[in-house]
């Protein structure tokens, strides 16, 4: 399943590093691209390219978590079917 939300920023991208206790390593490795990718774009030297943007918005929601433009949301589970509210 794909998720959409507003471009990455590199303050976005950090916390949501934060939060789910990755590296740039783990978080490039998670979204299938390098870590001088998530640096660049963390420092602000570029922003994501569309595929980029959409692979770190995927990564991070299939750890519960969407990247959004004012923040990090926690992505809800439901308690009756034991899986993702999407």
């Amino acid at each position: 399943m794909e998720y959409y939300a507003a471009m990455v920023q590199g303050a976005i991208l950090r916390a949501a590093r934060g939060f789910l206790d990755w590296s740039r390593g783990e978080c490039a490795e998670a979204a299938g691209i390098s870590e001088d990718t998530v640096k660049n774009i963390e420092i602000g030297k570029f922003r994501p390219n569309a595929d980029t943007n959409q692979k770190l918005i995927n990564a991070s929601a299939s750890h519960g978590l969407t990247l959004e433009h004012d923040g990090i949301k926690k992505i809800p589970h439901c308690p009756h079917c034991n899986g993702v509210i999407y």
